[in-house]
């Protein structure tokens, strides 16, 4: 798998422990909303689980020329997700092309049922967000479910 440079612009807090992180690839990306990358954030001392993560993309394509992750954060963090959040605006990373088949079928007739807990929001977070964006109307019913109020 080839990566390509991105340049961290900005951090948005969802919630106490979520955060959504923002990047602009050094080239355009295409990619379909639900679709995921893999980002690789070297660092000192990296503990166990190492220096790359998968994310889904939780931006939408119309972000352009920017895409987005999004992730909780545990008290107890890896020493990625760790260097993750110190990132300074600027700061260059390597990410991956977007991948993955988890995308809205093409057929808009198709009724569909998203369920989605914690964190699991996100692929469905760039679909709807895409579908409003591009004012498609689909047949969603949605069903979330979180351990906090506040993590909605």
């Amino acid at each position: 798998m080839s990566f390509m440079k991105a340049k961290f612009v900005r951090r948005h807090h969802e919630a106490s422990n979520i955060i959504s992180f923002w990047f602009e690839p050094e080239k355009p990306v295409g990619y379909i909303a639900g679709q995921y990358t893999e980002l690789n954030l070297p660092h000192k001392n990296p503990d166990e689980r190492g220096t790359k993560r998968w994310f889904t993309l939780s931006s939408s394509p119309t972000d352009a020329p920017l895409i987005s992750i999004t992730t909780k954060f545990s008290k107890q963090s890896s020493t990625f997700k760790a260097t993750l959040k110190k990132l300074k605006p600027g700061q260059i990373v390597d990410i991956a092309e977007p991948m993955g088949d988890f995308v809205l079928p093409k057929d808009t007739r198709i009724p569909l049922v998203f369920v989605a807990g914690g964190i699991g929001i996100t692929p469905f977070h760039s679909i709807i967000k895409y579908l409003r964006d591009t004012k498609q109307s689909r047949d969603i019913a949605f069903i979330y479910n979180v351990s906090n109020e506040h993590e909605i």
